[in-house]
């Protein structure tokens, strides 16, 4: 199983009574790719940083590849993440002055072996694979298209070879031939991989990519009309 979820509650510190997150119970098989779909401030990017560890839940268990996030302290939690879990974020998070290959080999250093390995090959590969000209690997991000720049962003959620990739509306700055294109060169990456997949969105229009379809209203006991955590 890739990820298992028992009673989780979660609330934010400053609203300590209500609750944004209850889930009695929710799982991923290994390989699994997933859509998710809800409202914005619906609760879905909260969901995805439980899910990766960078946020916490004091009530109930997750647990991902058989190891309990809930019982970990915050530094086992981004050791964990950088070690198994790539994120594409829905601003990218790129550093804007460094290049392709300076913001891809960051994020390599985080891993358990980041110092031990140069990653700069395979990061010209993901980039190659990625479909980005050489000639942009050495500009700054901030000069490349908003295309390329998601591109950037998977080449760096993959460069640790994570065993699950979370995106968080991942196409919502791109147009419908970006998108498309996005999709394919994602779904290429994830089966060559053999990664489980995390993709949660508004749009609709890219479901059709995915075998499983939630409606995070589905899972969570706060859409149904009980937002109070005592």
């Amino acid at each position: 199983m890739a990820i298992q979820i028992q009673n989780v509650r979660f609330t934010y510190p400053d609203a300590p009574t209500k609750c944004v997150l209850d889930i009695p119970e929710w799982s991923l098989s290994k390989e699994e790719k997933i859509f998710i779909h809800g409202p914005s401030g619906g609760g879905k990017s909260t969901f995805l940083n439980l899910l990766s560890g960078m946020l916490f839940t004091h009530e109930g268990s997750i647990d991902v590849f058989g190891h309990p996030l809930h019982k970990m302290n915050n530094r086992q939690r981004d050791q964990f993440r950088a070690d198994h879990i790539g994120y594409v974020f829905q601003q990218f998070n790129l550093i804007p002055y460094l290049d392709a290959v300076d913001n891809i080999k960051l994020a390599a250093h985080f891993h358990k072996d980041g110092e031990k390995v140069d990653v700069s090959h395979y990061a010209t590969e993901l980039l190659t694979s990625l479909n980005i000209p050489a000639d942009n690997w050495s500009k700054p991000v901030s000069k490349l298209s908003i295309g390329q720049q998601q591109r950037v962003a998977i080449a760096r959620a993959l460069i640790n070879k994570p065993e699950l990739l979370i995106a968080d509306e991942p196409t919502s700055s791109l147009d419908k031939r970006n998108c498309e294109d996005f999709m394919a060169v994602l779904f290429d990456l994830i089966e060559a991989h053999k990664i489980t997949l995390i993709l949660v969105s508004h749009d609709l229009s890219i479901s059709n990519y995915f075998n499983r379809i939630e409606a995070l209203s589905d899972l969570n006991l706060v859409a149904k009309g009980d937002d109070q955590c005592s």
